[in-house]
């Protein structure tokens, strides 16, 4: 299976007007390929859906909890895009 790090404006983008972006998730739940997400992404995509969409934050927490249904977590000294690169090698 592919492995995948998306920027947080991939998942804002998603949420927010749909079309290809909205299509990598949906194949990811589809579990045509797996998503990788780091804290850093979730805090920033957090940050920016409150400020500059204004979202609420409970509305936030369960985007959240939506993405990391249908991915997973890196971290602990990597960041997502070089966990992702040891996956595949």
């Amino acid at each position: 299976m592919v492995s995948v790090t998306l920027d947080s404006n991939v998942y804002i983008s998603a949420l927010n007007y749909g079309g290809p972006p909205l299509r990598l998730l949906n194949l990811a739940r589809e579990g045509m390929i797996r998503l990788d997400v780091s804290d850093a992404i979730l805090e920033e995509f957090a940050g920016v859906l409150r400020d500059k969409f204004r979202w609420s934050d409970e509305d936030i927490a369960d985007a959240q909890h939506e993405i990391m249904w249908d991915c997973i977590k890196v971290g602990g000294g990597h960041n997502a895009a070089s966990a992702s690169q040891e996956s595949a090698g």
